[in-house]
């Protein structure tokens, strides 16, 4: 696929399928914030997107996303995770 803009209208019936069991149940919003851009990540990789951009205002996760250290926070996981996830596939992270 060509460079696009996946809206969260797009994204949300995926987001809200059966893989976000459970989502319901965090109640911090950052952590909240890294499992969705996980997800959407995941999602544009599984559709093979060229480019996607993926929009947050949690300013705190775009810092640590771009960050080069280790996150030793709560949501330090999902953060390597997405990292991983960006370096292996042609999904760039900026």
């Amino acid at each position: 696929m060509d460079a696009c803009h996946i809206s969260h209208y797009q994204v949300a019936p995926y987001l809200n399928s059966k893989r976000m069991q459970g989502i319901n149940k965090v109640t911090d919003p950052e952590l909240a914030e890294s499992i969705v851009f996980r997800r959407a990540v995941l999602f544009a990789i599984e559709l093979r997107i060229d480019q996607a951009i993926i929009a947050t205002d949690c300013l705190s996760l775009i810092n640590k996303l771009k960050s080069k250290g280790l996150d030793r926070s709560h949501t330090g996981s999902f953060i390597r995770n997405i990292k991983i996830a960006a370096q292996e596939s042609p999904v760039p992270i900026s």
